[in-house]
C-alpha cells in the first residue's frame, strides 16, 4: 500500500517510538533478572528471615510509585549471572555508570556529579567553576531587577558530590520500612495522569489490615490523591501521592520533580512540602496534616530553577534534610509518632520575566526549523554549524534591520552598542548570558523598534498529528509601539528566531486569558487591551440568595446570639502623611510627561476606639520608611488583638465559641471510636461546625483599618512595604495559629484603587467606596457634624526630612499650594500660630503629629454615626460590604419573602451573555445637539423661543419601583420553533408542589427557589423541603423520575440516564438508600413521585388553578408558538420580559423621529456618519479619525434585545419588527416598592428641613443612585 508523503512520515515516527518502547521494555526485564539473582545469592536458613530479608523488586519506571504492587512478584532465577563491567565505572561512590573511554566518563561527572557552588553575591546566579565566576564579577553586570527582585537561595551548597556514600531515604508510608537500595536511573517519559475522584479498591486493600488508617485515608483522599493545578499565570501545584507499601528514596524525589522541571517552560521558584499520618502512642489516635505551603513548606526560601542543574541543587539541599524529623517537629506533643507520608506538594511560582534568552538552539522541533516563515537563527551557514554563544536577539534584531533598509549592522555590532548604551561598557560576546523579557522595553528604547513576542504551540502528540492539527500562536509580550518599525520574534526554550511574515506565522492566533483564537494578529493585538474574560464563569443555577452571616450559621446550630451583638463594634482609622523629593525627578519616555519628584512616606497617623487604644498615635519616618511601616503594621495588630480579647470575653461569643469546641470534640470522639461510620458522616464535622468555628474567629479577629481616598493613595504610597511587613508578622506567629490563613488573604483591587486588603487580623477599606463621588475629606467631617476640624500643612514646602528639625513655624506663604494655586487665609495661619503656642512645640515635627492626628480623631466620629445609620437598617457595615453597591443590593432583598430571581444554569449559559451584550445607555439629558433662542426653527419653521432639557436621571426612583423580571425563565427560540424551555423544569415543578404542601397544611417551607434550601444530618445531604411547623419538622422530597431511576412510564423503555452515564436502576437504588437514612433522623418525612404529581394535576382542578397563580405565564400551556402570536401577546401586554429581534422605523416615520431617533445601540461610527454640526467640531479637533464604538441614537436595531414595555410602546408608535429570534418571559412583580417609598420619604424630609441630619439626606438618595448597579431592571 502506498502512502502519501506526509502519512508516511508520521508512520515512521510511530514505528521509532515502538521501537524505542520495546528496547525499554526489553531493558526493564534485564534489570529485574539482575535484581533477582542479586536477591538470591545470600540464602538465609530461615524461610521466614529470608522473606524479612529479601528486599521487594524496585520500580524500574518512577511512574509505578504511584499504582498499585503487581499481582505475580518477579520470581528468583539465580543462574543467571551479574554482569562485569567491561571498560571504565564511574569514580564517584554509589554512581554504577561505566564508559568506553576516559573523555565520557569525565562529562559525566562534570554534567552529573558536579554541582554549582560558586554564586554571585548581588545576584541568584551560580557557577561550576571559580573562572567563571571571576568572569562574570569582572563584568560587574547582574541582570537588571534580578538581584533586586529575586530572592537569594538557600545557603550555598557544599563543595564535596551531592551523592552520598550511602543514599538517604525518606520514610516509605509505614515508618521504618526504608528499603536499602536506590531506584535505578531511568530517562523515561514523564507521567502527570492524576488519581480519580473515588479511591480505587486496589488502594483500600493495601490498607485492609488496619481499617482505622484505611478510614483516615479515605477520608482525606481529596488531599491525598495525585492532582495538580497547572497552567497558571504565578502559581502551580503538584501534588502526588506516595504508595502505601514502597519505601519512597531520593530516587522517587528526583523523579517528581524532574516531573515538574518538564512539564515547566519559563524559569520558576521551587518548594515542597509533605502530607502526613501521625499516630498517638498513647490512645492509637491518628490525625492527618494537610501539605501547606504557608506552614509546612520545607523550604523557608525557595530554590530558583532555571537549568537542570538547579534541580541538581535542590536534590542536594533535599539529600542534607533528615525528613522524617522535620515532620517529627510538626507533632503537638511528644506521644505522636510519624506513621505514614501520604503525598508530596511541589509548589511553583513562575517567573518568565527573570528567564533568560538566548540559549543555543540544540533542540529546535521540526515545525520550527522547517517553518517557512519563520529564521531560526540555530545555524552558521559559513562554518555549517549550530550557534554556540546567546546572541540569538541580535541575530534576529540584525537581520529585521537589514531586510526594512535600516541598517546593515552585524549582530555583535549591535551587541557592542547595546553594551555601550545599556552597561557603558564592551564585554565579549562570547560571555553573554542573554537578555530577559523585562529587558525587551530597554532594547526597544535603545535601538527604536517595537518588539513582539509569540510562542509557537506545536502539537507532539501522536493523535493530533494524525488529525493534521495547525500550531496556534500564542502572544507573549505586547509592544506599547512608539516607534515605526516592528520585529516579530518567536519563543521557544529560552531561544529566539525571527518571524518574517506574522499573518502567516500561524493559522490561528490564541489570546492567553481567555484562550479565544483568531484567524489574523491584528484581530489578537486589537483583542488584547479589552480582554476580561481571564474570569472563570460559573453557571449554578438556581436563584440568587444573599450570602449567609457567621450568626446565620449560628442559628441553624441552636447558639443564639443576641441582635446587638451582631455587629463589630471595633474599627482603626488612619491616615499617611508624604513629602515630594524632588532628587527622584526624571524624565518620561512620552514626549509630554516628565517625573516632577517621587512621594514618599513622612507618617502615619492611627487611631481606634478599642478601650485603651482611644489615644491618637503618630509614628514619623527617620529616613527608613520600612521600619515605619513595620510599626504602623505592628501597632494595628496589637489593637486587633484587644479587639479580639474583648469581643471573646462577652457572655454569648465566649458561649458560642465554647459550644462549638465541644460538638467538634464529641464527633471526632464518635468518629475515633466507630469505625462503621457512613463515608459521608463526617461532613457534618468538616463542612458544617469546622468551618462555622472559624468563621465565629476569623470575625472577632480581623478588625476593619479604614482611611480616606486609601485605596488610590495611601495603599499605593505603602504597598510594597505593607505586603513585606504583613509577611513578617505572620512569620513571626506561631504557625500552629496561623489557621491555613496566608499573610494577605485577600485583594480587592479595581483599576489602580485597593479596595480592600485583608489578612488574618487586619481588614483594610477606603470610606469613600460608601460615599457619593466628589466627597472630600472637609466635607465628610462637616456632613457629620464632628466638632474637630481638619488642620493646615505646607505641603510644597515639606520636601526634606531635615525640615522636620526646623524650630519655628514656616511663614504665611510656605502654606501655598501649588495643586490648587490658592493659599491659607491670615486667620487660618494665625489659627496654626496659636496651636504652636498652645501645644508648646519645640519643631515642626511636634506640628506634623498634631496635624497627622487631627485626621485620625473626627475620622472616627464619623464613621460611628455613619456605621449607626446602617446598623438601624440590621446591616453590619464594615463586615458586610466594602462598598455601597453592596450594602444596598443586602437592603434591597432583605424584605423579599416568596419571590425571586433566578442564575441562569449552564444549559442556558448564553442568557447571561446576551444580556451583557446587550446593556446599553439611554440619553442622560433630553434635548437637541444644538439649539438657539430667536434663531433655530423648529415645526412648521417656527423660531425657538425656549430651550429646555429633561434630566433623565430623575426617572432612576421610577424604574427601581416597576416590574421586575423574577421567576422561572420560560424561553421560545426560533431554531427551535418557538418551542416552550424553562430554565428550571424540575425545580419549578418541585416548588410548585412544595407550595401546594406549604398550603394544604398551613406550613412555611423552606426550598431552593426561595433562597433557603436546608441540609440535614450528619451527612448534610440537601432536601428539597424542610419545615418547622405546628411543633415539629417535617422534610419534603421530590423525586424527579428519570433523574431518580424510578420505573414507572415516564421512564419506559429507559435503562440508562444518557446526562449521568448511570443505569437507572443504580440511580434508584441511590434514592431508596437516601430515603432510608433522612428516615432514620426522626424527622416526619413525605416525598412525592414526579408521575405521581403530574396524575394528581391532571385529577384534581384546584392544583392546576393554583400552579398558574402561582406562576402565572399566560403562553406556558402553549407548546409552540409563532412570530405573530408572540407579536400580539406583546402588543396587548400579556406577556413580560425580553425579545431578542430586528426592528426599524418605517420610511413614513423617520420624519416623526428624526429629533430623537427611538432605538439607543452600540456600534462603530465613523465622521461621515455623524451631522454637520458635529462633524466641523470633530474635525476642528482632530476627532473621529478612526472610527471608534459608541452609544448613538438610530432608525433601526438588528439582533437588539428589547424589553417587552418598550416594545409595546415602539409598536404603538409605527415602528416594525421584521424578525423575533427569541423571547425569554419572566414573572412581572415590583418587589422593591418598598425601598422607593423609603427613599422618597427621605427625599422630603431633607426639603422640609434642610438643617436634616446627612444620614437621611444624603446617603438615602446615595443608596437608590447606587441599586441601578444591583438588580436587573426591565
Amino acid at each position: 500500500m502506498a502512502f502519501p508523503i506526509e502519512d508516511e512520515n508520521l508512520l515512521l515516527q510511530a514505528l521509532e517510538k515502538a521501537e524505542r518502547l520495546e528496547r525499554a521494555r526489553i531493558q526493564k526485564e534485564a534489570f529485574l533478572k539482575r535484581w533477582a539473582s542479586r536477591a538470591v545469592e545470600t540464602p538465609s536458613e530461615d524461610p521466614s528471615e529470608t522473606a524479612r530479608a529479601q528486599p521487594s523488586p524496585p520500580l524500574s519506571e518512577p511512574f509505578e510509585v504511584f499504582s498499585s504492587p503487581p499481582s505475580s512478584p518477579v520470581q528468583p532465577q539465580p543462574n543467571i549471572k551479574k554482569r562485569k563491567p567491561t571498560a571504565l565505572s564511574c569514580e564517584k561512590t554509589g554512581c554504577t555508570k561505566v564508559f568506553t573511554s576516559r573523555y565520557a566518563m569525565r562529562r559525566h561527572i562534570k554534567t552529573v556529579h558536579v554541582t554549582p557552588v560558586f554564586s554571585c553575591k548581588r545576584c541568584w546566579l551560580t557557577f561550576k567553576t571559580k573562572s567563571n565566576l571571576k568572569r562574570h564579577e569582572k563584568r560587574g553586570k547582574c541582570h537588571p531587577n534580578r538581584s533586586s527582585k529575586q530572592e537569594v537561595d538557600l545557603e550555598d551548597v557544599p563543595s564535596s558530590s551531592s551523592t552520598n556514600e550511602v543514599e538517604q531515604f525518606v520514610p516509605s508510608l509505614r515508618a521504618g520500612t526504608v528499603s536499602t537500595q536506590a531506584l535505578p536511573q531511568a530517562a523515561p517519559d514523564f507521567d502527570l495522569d492524576e488519581d480519580p475522584i473515588q479511591i480505587p479498591s486496589a488502594i483500600l486493600e493495601e490498607l485492609m489490615e488496619d481499617s482505622p488508617l484505611q478510614h483516615l485515608y479515605r477520608n482525606n483522599w481529596g488531599a491525598i490523591r495525585t492532582h495538580h493545578r497547572r497552567n497558571n499565570r504565578v502559581q502551580d501545584v503538584y501534588n502526588f501521592r506516595l504508595s502505601t507499601l514502597i519505601s519512597i528514596t531520593n530516587s522517587h524525589i528526583r523523579y517528581l520533580v524532574d516531573s515538574v522541571y518538564h512539564d515547566q517552560t519559563t524559569q520558576f521558584k521551587l518548594n515542597a512540602s509533605f502530607g502526613f499520618m501521625l499516630r498517638n502512642k498513647l490512645s492509637g489516635e491518628r490525625r492527618y496534616f494537610h501539605s501547606s505551603f504557608n506552614n509546612h513548606r520545607l523550604f523557608d526560601r525557595p530554590i530558583v530553577v532555571g537549568q537542570r542543574s538547579d534541580i541538581d541543587r535542590f536534590m542536594s539541599l533535599f539529600e542534607q534534610v533528615d525528613v522524617e524529623r522535620y515532620l517529627l517537629n510538626q507533632r503537638p506533643e511528644s506521644v505522636w509518632v510519624l506513621d505514614l507520608i501520604t503525598n508530596m506538594t511541589v509548589y511553583v511560582n513562575k517567573l518568565r520575566p527573570f528567564a533568560l534568552v538566548g540559549a543555543p538552539p540544540h533542540n529546535l522541533p521540526r515545525e520550527i526549523v522547517d517553518h517557512r516563515y519563520i529564521l531560526s537563527m540555530a545555524v552558521n551557514k559559513r562554518r555549517n554549524s549550530l550557534y554556540t554563544d546567546n546572541l540569538c536577539f541580535f541575530r534576529c534584531l540584525a537581520h529585521h534591520f537589514k531586510s526594512v533598509g535600516i541598517s546593515s549592522e552585524t549582530p555583535v555590532a549591535l551587541y557592542n552598542r547595546y553594551q555601550n548604551t545599556f552597561d557603558g561598557q564592551t564585554t565579549s560576546a562570547n560571555a553573554f548570558e542573554g537578555v530577559t523579557f523585562l529587558e525587551l522595553g530597554q532594547l526597544e528604547k535603545i535601538f527604536e523598534c517595537n518588539i513582539y513576542v509569540y510562542e509557537l504551540k506545536c502539537s507532539t502528540d501522536t493523535e493530533h498529528l494524525l488529525h493534521k492539527s495547525k500550531p496556534v500562536a500564542e502572544l507573549l509580550r505586547r509592544s506599547p509601539c512608539r516607534y515605526q518599525t516592528t520585529m516579530y520574534l518567536n519563543y521557544f526554550e529560552d531561544h529566539f528566531s525571527y518571524i518574517t511574515d506574522i499573518e502567516h506565522y500561524a493559522k490561528t492566533f490564541s489570546c492567553t486569558r481567555c484562550r479565544r483564537l483568531f484567524t489574523r494578529n491584528r484581530n489578537l493585538t486589537k483583542h488584547i487591551p479589552h480582554c476580561k474574560e481571564h474570569v472563570t464563569y460559573n453557571f449554578p443555577g438556581g436563584v440568587f440568595a444573599l450570602s449567609v452571616s457567621i450568626f446565620d450559621k449560628l442559628d441553624k446550630l441552636g447558639i443564639e446570639i443576641p441582635q446587638h451583638e451582631r455587629y463589630y463594634p471595633y474599627r482603626i482609622t488612619y491616615d499617611i502623611e508624604t513629602y515630594l523629593d524632588h532628587s527622584c525627578a526624571s524624565e518620561s519616555a512620552a514626549p509630554k510627561l516628565s517625573y516632577l519628584g517621587q512621594h514618599k512616606l513622612l507618617s502615619v497617623s492611627v487611631c481606634s476606639n478599642v478601650e485603651g487604644y482611644e489615644t491618637p498615635h503618630c509614628f514619623i519616618s527617620e529616613g527608613d520608611p520600612a521600619s515605619l511601616v513595620d510599626e504602623f503594621i505592628t501597632y494595628c495588630h496589637e489593637i486587633s488583638q484587644a479587639a479580639f480579647a474583648n469581643i471573646t470575653n462577652s457572655f454569648s461569643i465566649s458561649g458560642a465559641i465554647s459550644t462549638l469546641a465541644e460538638l467538634i470534640t464529641n464527633e471526632e470522639t464518635i468518629a475515633t471510636n466507630n469505625s462503621d461510620l457512613h463515608e459521608n458522616d463526617s461532613n457534618y464535622l468538616r463542612n458544617v461546625l469546622k468551618p462555622t468555628l472559624g468563621g465565629l474567629l476569623n470575625y472577632c479577629r480581623q478588625i476593619p483599618v479604614i482611611g480616606f481616598n486609601s485605596g488610590k493613595y495611601d495603599i499605593n504610597v505603602m504597598k510594597g512595604l505593607m505586603y513585606q511587613s504583613l509577611e513578617k508578622l505572620h512569620q513571626n506567629e506561631d504557625e500552629s495559629a496561623h489557621d491555613g490563613y496566608p499573610a494577605v488573604s485577600q485583594v480587592i483591587k479595581r483599576n489602580g484603587d485597593y479596595m480592600s486588603i485583608s489578612s488574618k487580623w487586619l481588614k483594610f477599606l477606603d470610606i469613600k467606596n460608601y460615599l457619593a463621588p466628589g466627597f472630600s475629606y472637609k466635607q465628610f467631617l462637616e456632613a457629620y457634624k464632628c466638632q474637630e476640624e481638619k488642620g493646615f500643612f505646607p505641603y510644597d514646602w515639606m520636601d526634606g526630612l531635615e525640615k522636620l528639625s526646623t524650630t519655628s513655624l514656616p511663614s504665611h506663604d510656605n502654606f501655598y499650594n501649588k495643586l490648587k494655586g490658592v493659599n491659607i487665609s491670615s486667620v487660618e495661619y494665625q489659627y496654626c500660630q496659636q496651636v504652636w503656642q498652645d501645644h508648646n512645640m519645640t519643631s515642626f515635627r511636634d506640628f506634623l503629629e498634631w496635624y497627622n492626628n487631627k485626621d485620625v480623631v473626627p475620622f472616627l466620629e464619623a464613621l460611628d454615626k455613619m456605621f449607626h445609620f446602617y446598623k438601624e437598617k440590621k446591616i453590619d457595615m464594615f463586615k458586610q460590604g466594602i462598598s455601597v453597591p453592596g450594602l444596598t443590593l443586602r437592603y434591597l432583598f432583605k424584605d423579599i419573602r416568596k419571590d425571586f430571581f433566578c442564575l441562569f444554569p449552564e444549559s442556558h449559559k448564553d442568557l447571561y451573555f446576551l444580556f451583557k451584550n446587550n446593556i446599553v445607555g439611554g440619553p442622560s439629558i433630553i434635548f437637541h445637539r444644538y439649539q438657539e433662542k430667536g434663531r433655530s426653527r423648529i415645526r412648521n419653521g417656527k423660531k425657538c423661543e425656549q430651550v429646555l432639557g429633561f434630566d433623565a436621571n430623575a426617572l432612576y426612583l421610577w424604574a427601581i419601583m416597576q416590574d421586575m423580571p423574577t421567576g422561572v425563565v420560560l424561553r421560545r427560540r426560533e431554531e427551535t420553533g418557538f418551542r416552550r424551555e424553562f430554565t428550571h423544569y424540575l425545580q419549578k415543578t418541585a416548588a410548585g408542589w412544595l407550595e401546594w404542601e406549604g398550603q394544604t397544611r398551613g406550613y412555611d417551607i423552606k426550598h431552593r427557589l426561595n433562597g433557603k434550601e436546608v441540609r440535614v444530618g450528619k451527612r448534610q445531604l440537601p432536601v428539597d423541603g424542610f419545615s418547622k411547623s405546628g411543633g415539629q419538622t417535617t422534610i419534603f422530597q421530590f423525586h424527579g423520575c428519570y433523574w431518580h431511576g424510578h420505573p414507572c412510564d415516564l421512564n419506559k423503555g429507559r435503562t440508562h440516564n444518557q446526562v449521568k452515564g448511570v443505569l437507572l436502576s443504580v440511580l434508584y437504588r441511590e434514592t431508596l438508600d437516601i430515603t432510608r437514612y433522612l428516615k432514620s433522623l426522626g424527622f416526619d418525612y413525605v416525598e412525592k413521585w414526579e408521575c405521581d404529581w403530574l396524575k394528581e394535576q391532571k385529577r384534581n382542578p384546584e392544583i392546576k388553578s393554583f400552579l398558574k397563580e402561582l406562576y402565572p405565564y399566560p403562553t406556558q400551556d402553549r407548546f409552540r408558538m409563532s412570530e405573530e402570536s408572540i407579536l400580539s401577546h406583546v402588543k396587548s401586554g400579556e406577556v413580560f420580559g425580553v425579545v431578542e429581534c430586528d426592528i426599524e422605523v418605517p420610511p413614513s416615520l423617520r420624519e416623526t423621529f428624526a429629533e430623537m431617533p427611538p432605538i439607543f445601540k452600540n456600534t462603530e461610527i465613523s465622521l461621515q456618519d455623524i451631522g454637520e454640526h458635529m462633524g466641523e467640531y470633530a474635525t476642528a479637533q482632530g476627532l473621529l479619525q478612526q472610527p471608534r464604538r459608541t452609544l448613538i441614537g438610530s432608525m433601526f436595531g438588528r439582533k437588539i434585545l428589547i424589553a417587552t414595555p418598550l416594545l409595546k410602546w415602539y409598536i404603538e408608535h409605527g415602528l416594525i419588527v421584521t424578525r423575533i429570534y427569541q423571547i425569554a418571559q419572566f414573572i412581572p412583580k415590583a418587589v422593591f416598592c418598598q425601598f422607593g417609598d423609603e427613599v422618597s420619604e427621605a427625599r422630603r424630609e431633607g426639603d422640609k428641613d434642610p438643617a436634616k441630619s446627612i444620614l437621611t439626606c444624603v446617603l438615602v438618595p446615595l443608596q437608590l443612585n447606587k441599586s441601578i448597579f444591583c438588580p436587573p431592571v426591565l
